[in-house]
């Protein structure tokens, strides 16, 4: 038998627990050994409850997006459950309590560890990986035709395309994400409104704000919420020419 130095050194917390703590607990109670191990026994099965119970609100709350607030707010423990969800996302106690407590506030408050975010909307609290996205290039295609309007033209009805006169538009184009202070005249209204109120009205979600791309002339009007709403200004009508035809692919 060889005394390793360390079991001498008080500086080691389970050493001290070995060497001071548990002989004091002897003398109290001579089988405390046997009530620990008990203990730690019990506890390893309520910690195996714990974990299962977990996982089956998990599975009640966690859609695609996010975290289902309403749903959430039934468990009968959310905030254990919220730490749950949170923390493997490197979310800390402290700031899943603001996540927490943000939950009966307005929209639009956003928490970050430092791999993710989460966005407080309206029925969902979104989970986002931080530059899950590259902000600059667009996840699609844009096929730009111009022709000459004939008789035979039809003007397309579906949201992936859109026409526009062409000598109403300064080329060339630009994409980009949609901004804070973006307007725009919505097709068929005659006066200016913000994007973001429009995108309001049509229920979008904070995160799918962020995603809206927009379709820009050479003086950075908006001629199209791509997939959305086309800007009335640019729009064919009796003296137009020639149409630009623009196509989402």
């Amino acid at each position: 038998y060889v005394t390793d130095s360390t079991n001498l050194q008080d500086e080691y917390t389970r050493n001290k627990i070995r060497r001071h703590i548990l002989p004091l607990m002897r003398e109290i109670n001579p089988s405390i050994a046997d009530s620990l191990v008990a203990t730690g026994k019990y506890l390893s099965e309520v910690g195996c409850i714990y974990h299962k119970s977990m996982e089956e609100s998990k599975a009640r709350v966690l859609v695609a997006e996010g975290i289902l607030i309403e749903a959430l707010l039934r468990e009968p423990s959310p905030r254990a459950l919220l730490f749950e969800i949170l923390h493997p996302l490197g979310f800390n106690s402290a700031q899943t309590e603001d996540v927490f407590m943000s939950l009966a506030g307005q929209s639009g408050k956003q928490f970050a560890s430092k791999e993710w975010r989460v966005i407080k909307d309206r029925e969902l609290l979104y989970i986002e990986k931080q530059g899950s996205s590259n902000e600059d290039i667009p996840p699609f295609r844009l096929v730009i035709k111009e022709q000459t309007l004939s008789p035979e033209f039809v003007i397309p009805r579906d949201k992936r395309s859109a026409c526009f006169d062409a000598d109403k538009i300064t080329q060339p184009f630009t994409v980009r994400k949609v901004r804070q202070g973006d307007v725009f005249v919505p097709f068929g209204m005659e006066g200016t409104k913000l994007v973001s109120d429009y995108l309001t009205d049509r229920k979008f979600s904070l995160l799918r704000k962020e995603q809206q791309w927009a379709l820009c002339s050479a003086g950075e009007k908006i001629v199209w919420l791509i997939g959305e709403r086309a800007d009335n200004r640019f729009r064919v009508d009796d003296s137009t020419h020639r149409v630009i035809v623009v196509t989402l692919e």
